[in-house]
């Protein structure tokens, strides 16, 4: 059984499996019909580039290229996780992680403040994917869906070694703990016990974010440069701004860890191998000339 992580993140989707991994930015537009076809017909026999994919029946794009077909939309709440836009972007990873369909198990993270919303991010994967992609069409069933918060995956990479069984920060797991996740909407807080149990009656998720920092960058920007703009460069793309969430990538070895048992679609082991970002590896590599 093929096992998928996905992050639905606010700035950044990433997705890893046990050999593989990958991202792309937080972004998606529905097309038309004749939108999508119009790209088939200019991208000839290699097919479309892999942003742009028809999700059972449906034509889409996602990530760079969604950023560049006008004001995107990005869902809270309740609404982030249907099959429209979750599985959306879990259809877009899974052409990126396997070249071949088959049977998948998803791990799904989500903010700590989201896990009401833990059974709508199931219900949203579970099921038969027909992904049209690269010029290739792929079939999948999502047979089993868990969740876990977000803090929590990047805990498990920090204190856990390689093997994912031996804990590598004694440091850390001997004594109280605090994970900051500090992601594109919203800055999580996790405390953990000694020992490494997680106290979940001590999670928080606050609505503040790197993209909020982005847009009072641009915002700062667009007022210190006035002149500039006005003479013929007042388009600032959202792609720019995006640059500076790029280097965020997963480098981290699988690790174990406990999961709720309360997944959907049969019965699996309590502990299963999943691998989070490690948010111990940030970089903004943004810089904005005007000449």
């Amino acid at each position: 059984m093929a096992v998928l992580v996905l992050d639905n993140g606010n700035a950044v989707i990433k997705g890893k499996t046990a050999s593989r991994e990958t991202s792309f930015p937080h972004a998606l537009r529905e097309l038309t019909e004749v939108e999508y076809q119009d790209v088939l017909t200019r991208s000839g026999r290699a097919g479309a580039p892999i942003d742009y994919l028809r999700v059972n029946g449906k034509p889409y794009v996602v990530g760079e290229a969604a950023e560049r077909h006008g004001v995107l939309t990005r869902k809270t709440g309740a609404a982030r996780y249907e099959k429209g836009y979750y599985g959306v972007f879990l259809a877009a990873m899974l052409v990126r992680l396997y070249e071949r369909g088959g049977d998948i198990d998803l791990y799904g993270s989500h903010p700590p403040g989201d896990v009401a919303y833990r059974d709508d991010l199931m219900a949203a994967a579970l099921g038969n994917w027909e992904i049209e992609a690269g010029g290739t069409v792929r079939r999948f069933r999502v047979t089993y869906a868990n969740t876990f918060d977000e803090p929590l995956g990047g805990l498990m990479n920090v204190i856990l070694a390689p093997d994912g069984q031996h804990y590598a920060r004694t440091d850390i797991t001997d004594g109280r703990g605090l994970v900051i996740d500090v992601g594109g909407n919203t800055t999580d807080f996790l405390a953990v016990n000694p020992g490494g149990e997680v106290d979940y009656s001590l999670n928080e998720s606050i609505p503040v974010g790197i993209l909020e920092v982005l847009r009072d960058f641009e915002r700062s920007f667009r007022a210190n440069n006035r002149a500039a703009l006005k003479d013929g460069f007042s388009t600032l793309y959202g792609s720019w701004w995006s640059e500076a969430l790029r280097a965020v990538y997963l480098d981290r070895p699988l690790a174990t860890v406990s999961v709720p048992s309360t997944g959907r679609g049969g019965v699996r082991p309590k502990s299963m191998a999943f691998c989070s970002p490690s948010f111990t590896q940030f970089q903004y590599p943004l810089r904005v000339v005007v000449e």
